[in-house]
């Protein structure tokens, strides 16, 4: 009898102990998965806090004269295709553009406006002119961006009639009915002084480093 009750227990152990380690192991499982949700949702939240900390808003700053030349390079280095390709469409050389790239962004193609125009990217394109133009795309990329400073000029030129690089420039930045109101010799404008004299900085580092 007594043997017959010992069997019993072990027999009662050897069912019980898989089942304890099994609803044991569920348990981990059902914590780690937790807390790799946990990780998922951190992860994710950073990436978003970072992608924004990273579209900074941008203000326009005059470039020290000492970082034109470097800036200029890695525009141009960065995106020369885009500029060729806009520069051959427009007429307007490729300093020119880049230019207006280190005057509006400083180069950063995640530049936000604080106009409250909507003006993003590395020409600071607004939903206005990419309805003037038609052109449709990420303004955050660069070729796409580079190529709507060059729908908007092109714009300026043949729908606007807008002629000289000078008032070209202006309407750039003010628009056809502020190029209308502005009084005065549009080389003055400190806009237009700024990107022209971007554009030379541009064309030293050019002739210096040929490529």
């Amino acid at each position: 009898m007594f043997k017959i009750l010992r069997l019993f227990l072990l027999c009662l152990i050897c069912v019980a102990l898989p089942a304890q380690t099994y609803a044991h192991t569920q348990e981990r499982q059902k914590t780690e998965l937790k807390t790799a949700k946990k990780k998922i949702v951190h992860f994710k939240i950073h990436h978003q806090q970072k992608k924004v900390t990273k579209k900074k808003k941008h203000t326009h700053a005059i470039i020290p004269l000492h970082l034109q030349k470097q800036l200029a390079k890695t525009i141009f280095n960065e995106n020369s295709f885009a500029l060729v390709i806009e520069s051959l469409k427009t007429g307007i050389s490729i300093p020119v553009f880049v230019g207006l790239i280190m005057q509006e962004s400083t180069g950063n193609v995640l530049a936000i406006g604080t106009d409250g125009k909507g003006s993003i990217g590395l020409g600071q394109t607004t939903p206005i002119a990419d309805k003037a133009t038609g052109i449709n795309c990420d303004s955050f990329n660069p070729v796409c961006s580079i190529k709507k400073i060059g729908g908007y000029l092109r714009h300026l030129q043949v729908v606007e009639k807008i002629e000289g690089l000078p008032n070209i420039l202006m309407g750039y930045n003010r628009g056809r009915k502020g190029l209308e109101k502005y009084k005065g010799n549009p080389e003055n404008d400190p806009y237009v002084r700024n990107v022209l004299s971007y554009a030379t900085s541009t064309e030293n580092m050019l002739q210096e480093s040929p490529f």
